[in-house]
Parts: C-alpha cells; sequence; structure tokens
C-alpha cells in the first residue's frame, strides 16, 4: 500500500495553529480530550481525539482533497 503522504503537522508557521480543549465528566468518570490543528500556508487540518479508549487522529489534506482517518485503541 502506498504511502498516502500525510502532511507534517511537527512545524508550525505564521498563519498556523493548535488548540487544545478538556472535557471532564464526573458523573460519567470520563475524560476527552481534542486538539484542533489548522495550517493555512500548508492547506491542511487536523484534528486529533482521545476518548473512550480510542486515540482518534483525522488530518484534512485541502491541495490534494484527501481525509485520513487513524485509529488507535487502548486497551484499559
Amino acid at each position: 500500500m502506498p504511502d498516502p503522504g500525510l502532511p507534517d503537522l511537527a512545524t508550525m508557521t505564521n498563519g498556523a495553529f493548535a488548540v487544545d480543549a478538556q472535557v471532564n465528566l464526573l458523573e460519567q468518570s470520563l475524560t476527552e480530550w481534542i486538539r484542533v490543528f489548522y495550517d493555512s500556508p500548508g492547506n491542511r487540518a487536523a484534528v486529533k481525539l482521545f476518548a473512550n479508549g480510542m486515540d482518534t487522529l483525522i488530518v484534512f489534506n485541502h491541495a490534494s482533497d484527501e481525509v485520513y482517518y487513524l485509529n488507535r485503541m487502548y486497551v484499559r
């Protein structure tokens, strides 16, 4: 299978940012965490979500009009 060419989001330049949010639902004993990346010069974005033992990364490559979904499950 060829490499899908995921963009490198580690390089943040002017016009790029990342935002983190954490949600704690005490009554359900749940914590969810989300990070949103946006890179205007690179024409890409990503959402990273960790919830219910699942680590999900969704990458939007607007230049090639592609979306990549990557999931990892953690055993509790």
